[in-house]
Order: C-alpha cells, then structure tokens, then sequence
C-alpha cells in the first residue's frame, strides 16, 4: 500500500516508511475497485502506523494535517498610550488550531510566555493558573485537549513594565523552546529558528518614572546674633519629577541632618514639591542636609538623582565692645 507524502496538506496526512522508503506513486486501482500491489497486514495507533507483507514489518510515521498558531497577543495598556514602568498590565492571548484527523485530537500541546526574556505565570480568563505537565527536567504549561478541526483558546499573563524604554512580550504555541521540550510535528515544519505562525511577538514602549531631588540652603553664610543662644538655620529640599508623567506616584523622602532623620510619604504628580529642614545651631562650623527620595511601589528609570546634599557655615557675632569712660560725674545733692 502507498501514500504521497506531498499530499498531506489534501489528505490529511503523510506517510514514510520508518526504513527510509517513502513511496509516492498511489496503488494502481482496477475498474470494479479491486486494489493490487498490497498484500499483508495494516494497522495505525495515532501518530504512527505499521504494515506486514511477505518481506516483513515496516513501521510508518504518520503526520496529520496539524497546525498551531498563535493568533493575537494584546499587551493590555491603553490604545495609543505607552505603558508605565512599574505598572502592572494583564496581557490576553488568543491560540489556535487546526487539526485535519482520522482519530479525536491530542490530549494537550504546550504554551510559553515571557516579557523581556522573563517567564510568565499564565492563567485562563479567571484567572487561574494553567495545569502544567514535566517532561525530561522541565516544566511547563499545557492547553488541553486539542480537538480535531478547529481549535481556539485564550489564555492571560500579568506583566509589570519595567524601567526602561520599551518591554518585548512574547507568546507562543508548540515550540521547542522556553520551558517547553516536547511537542508535536506540524505541517508547516514550525521550529524555533522558523516559528511559522506559531509565535507572537509585541513591542510596548514604556513611559519610566523618575523622582529627583534637590537641597539647597538660601545662604552659605549663617550669623548668630551675639545675643541670641543659637539660630536656626534651614534648608529647603525639592522633589520633582523628569519623565513627563502627571498620573500620582506615592514617594518616600528622608531628610538627614544635626536634628536627626526625618522620614515622610507623600503622592506627586507633575508639581514639585517643597520641604523644609531647621535646626537649632549653638557654635560656629558648618552644617550639612542631605536628603534622598524614593518611589514607592514603582520602579524608576534613573536613580543617580535620587539623593542630594547642601551646606551651610555658621558664625557667632561676638557681643560690642564696651564703651570708654568720659571722665565726667555729677552729684546729686539735696
């Protein structure tokens, strides 16, 4: 009995011969439907096949019309805006199959994601976590069963934008490659070097956030006036931002000086925001604040300029001097 390889796309399936004969001319038939040229045994079990004739047991492996493809890949951020570093996303993504079959489908095929090169947990549209199977060391996700004909799944990933300019999500369907190692034979030839249609890749530009801050005394030089204990001299400290984001980032900002640390959170948009640090100053010398912003929950883009000093010198006046006697009295008589 013979097959045409070439004609798997038409039939369904192809065969060779697990000796290394492929056969491609079809089996003379006769007029009344009597076939000759095979004799012997035929049997199949899924992928594969065998046959027995006079000159023994050829086995076949039999490749159905089977293709994957991952269809749509929806990173989750807004139409026409970029995401946000440190913003979590939901990103959806639609897998489909087509599987032109004599038997009922395959128990399962496997899926991967990752954003920047970063595996993903994958859920279903609730949310829950997708089963997995292992495999030779690995682990890895699974969509189960895949039917015959059509097939279509969709399936989420959260992802967090990170501090750089862009993040490149990807998600993909029976290939080797990620933490998937086993997968089926598909008729196009799919293979990581040639993902086919079997890989979706999206770039995402990202908006980063960054917080910097500035110390800044109004004066170098502070005078105590000769009469007073002490002074208070005071620094003023900024926060601001660079990017040009206005949605509100909570920031932790800790000022350090004579009078000890001084830690408060706060929430800014696009407005900078003003402090002040004062201290009591008894004796001359020089006194520095440094202060150091952070933001919370958020990942930032630059840190270089998230920490800044100023200082400032302090003088005591020193009292008048007194002034010399005249030389001059009077009395006072009664």
């Amino acid at each position: 009995m013979s097959f045409d390889p070439l004609d798997a796309r038409r039939t369904g399936y192809a065969i060779s011969l697990g000796s290394g004969r492929t056969s491609s001319s079809p089996a003379p038939v006769l007029k009344y439907g009597y076939a000759m040229g095979c004799s012997g045994g035929l049997s199949f079990a899924g992928f594969w096949g065998a046959s027995s004739d006079t000159q023994g047991t050829v086995g076949w492996f039999i490749v159905p019309g089977l293709d994957f493809k991952a269809v749509k890949l929806d990173p989750g951020v807004p139409e026409g805006e970029k995401a946000k570093s440190g913003q979590t996303y939901t990103a959806t993504v639609e897998f489909g199959s087509f599987f032109d079959t004599w038997f009922s489908g395959l128990s399962e095929v496997g899926i991967d994601a990752d954003v920047n090169g970063q595996p993903t947990v994958i859920t279903d549209v609730y949310g829950q976590e997708l089963p997995k199977v292992s495999y030779n060391g690995k682990t890895f996700y699974v969509l189960s069963p895949v039917p015959s004909g059509d097939g279509t799944w969709t399936v989420k990933f959260n992802w967090t934008a990170p501090a750089a300019d862009k993040a490149v999500l990807r998600a993909w369907i029976n290939l080797e490659m990620g933490r998937i190692n086993a997968t089926w034979p598909e008729t196009d030839g799919a293979t990581p070097e040639d993902p086919k249609n079997n890989l979706k890749e999206v770039e995402v530009p990202v908006e980063g956030v960054d917080l910097a801050v500035n110390v800044a005394f109004p004066t170098k030089n502070y005078v105590i006036s000769w009469n007073n204990s002490a002074g208070f001299p005071t620094a003023m400290v900024k926060v601001f931002r660079t990017d040009n984001g206005t949605e509100p980032v909570k920031f932790r900002l800790t000022m350090t000086g004579p009078e000890g640390p001084k830690v408060m959170e706060m929430t800014i948009t696009d407005k900078p925001q003003v402090f002040f640090y004062s201290f009591p100053a008894t004796k001359a010398g020089k006194y520095t604040v440094e202060a150091r912003v952070e933001a919370v929950g958020v990942q930032e883009t630059d840190l270089s300029n998230n920490a800044g000093s100023d200082w400032t010198e302090v003088a005591k006046q020193p009292p008048p001097s007194p002034g010399k006697e005249s030389g001059k009295h009077g009395e006072l008589r009664s």
